[in-house]
């Protein structure tokens, strides 16, 4: 792997199934069961889609994490929580 340096990974993003406030009236059903229809933002190459209408949706649980190395020229990808209930 080598020693790590600024910028040599993009970060953590975490993509969930739950309601956002963008997107299209176009989510499918979270894990094919429950409702569908509800927004979900698409067209993201690196991290595909999220959103939904699964309100109760767990991304899972990150602890003790460290986030070091990472670009500094996209800061908005340093972290992010979509479609996450407890980040929305």
């Amino acid at each position: 792997m080598g020693v790590p340096t600024a910028g040599c990974w993009e970060g953590v993003v975490v993509d969930g199934h739950a309601p956002v406030n963008e997107g299209a009236l176009a989510s499918t059903p979270a894990r094919g069961i429950g409702a569908g229809g509800c927004r979900e933002v698409t067209g993201d190459v690196r991290v595909g889609s999220w959103g939904g209408c699964d309100a109760a949706d767990s991304s899972g649980v990150l602890r003790l994490v460290r986030i070091a190395g990472v670009s500094v020229r996209n800061p908005e990808r340093r972290h992010a929580f979509h479609g996450d209930p407890a980040r929305e």
